[in-house]
């Protein structure tokens, strides 16, 4: 696995560049945020993640490791592939889209090309799982998130999203249920739970 690249920038043709290292020059897929702060004849480090199947092998750069890290967490996600996931790190920085996440904002994440409220909203969900460790990168305060007036603990409406997941409702409807009865009141665990099934019977 090559982990980073140190070396000089060559071309930039978004979404790819080339840099030179000892002599051989790579190419690589990056996103906007990273592309937009790159020059040519530039010396720098990129951080890189390779994928490789049977008729290609992808290289993938980002100036920042935490642009990387993001990368590899959005790539597995069900449905979301490398190009969605550019897409995504093309539109926010890494800071903007965990605090999307924690804010449960759906209509910003469906402005990235590609990502429906489907899509958005399994990310939402998938996401919930990393944001401590994401916290910690980005020094994001992660106490709760918002939604509305309401202030609601993520791990609570995570678990209840995931229950209604394996109880085999959709993980958008699931996520709209919750808000709107959180919008109202605040709610244990167990009885989110009890009135969101109600709410969708």
């Amino acid at each position: 696995m090559i982990a980073r690249l140190i070396g000089r920038i060559l071309d930039i043709q978004p979404p790819f560049v080339i840099i030179e290292t000892h002599g051989v020059g790579y190419e690589l897929e990056s996103p906007l945020t990273t592309l937009t702060k790159l020059k040519n004849n530039q010396d720098c480090t990129l951080y890189t993640h390779l994928i490789v199947r049977e008729d290609a092998q992808l290289l993938y750069g980002f100036l920042l490791q935490s642009e990387r890290d993001l990368f590899r967490d959005l790539i597995k996600i069900n449905g979301i592939g490398a190009k969605a996931a550019l897409n995504i790190l093309s539109t926010f920085d890494v800071a903007t889209l965990i605090q999307c996440i924690q804010n449960q904002n759906i209509d910003m994440l469906t402005k990235v090309p590609g990502i429906g409220q489907k899509t958005a909203s399994r990310l939402l969900i998938d996401l919930q799982g990393t944001l401590k460790k994401w916290q910690l990168k980005t020094s994001i305060p992660l106490s709760s998130i918002t939604s509305g007036n309401m202030t609601i603990e993520s791990t609570t409406q995570h678990d209840v999203v995931s229950a209604l997941i394996s109880l085999g409702y959709k993980s958008y409807e699931a996520s709209k249920a919750i808000q709107s009865i959180q919008k109202r009141q605040s709610l244990s665990r167990e009885e989110l739970l009890k009135q969101a099934l109600n709410a969708m019977l």
